[in-house]
């Protein structure tokens, strides 16, 4: 697994593997914590904590949700709650953090162990 902070020649790939526009993308990152991208057995992902409305969000685009590793990576520097936020499509679902199997990670790690948050998967 490679993670390394964004470079700006990143937004187009980002840009064009998310569906979201470079102008979107530039606002979101002015408020951005941290920001990732990520690469997994030749999956690239884009990651991004920021802080909003009191709550640290961490968003990706085009990740597998079976890569448990990397969110935990990410989970650690983000710190708590966490809302998360997935697209990979037109679907859109709601699920608690258990549902994806984190909890577990969560719990033998430390992290918020009896933390509500929830995970908003477009995809």
């Amino acid at each position: 697994m490679i993670t390394r902070e964004l470079r700006t020649g990143d937004l187009t790939v980002i840009s064009a593997l998310s569906g979201v526009s470079r102008n979107v993308l530039e606002t979101v990152l002015k408020n951005a914590l941290t920001t990732i991208v990520v690469e997994d057995n030749g999956v690239k992902g884009f990651v991004i904590v920021r802080r909003l409305a009191g709550i640290n969000e961490l968003t990706h685009w085009h990740l597998r949700p079976e890569h448990s590793l990397i969110l935990k990576s990410i989970i650690r520097r983000a710190g708590e709650p966490l809302a998360v936020i997935e697209k990979e499509g037109d679907e859109e679902r709601i699920g608690m953090l258990e549902d994806y199997g984190f909890k577990k990670i969560c719990k033998k790690e430390g992290i918020f162990p009896d933390s509500k948050a929830v995970i908003l998967r477009l995809g």
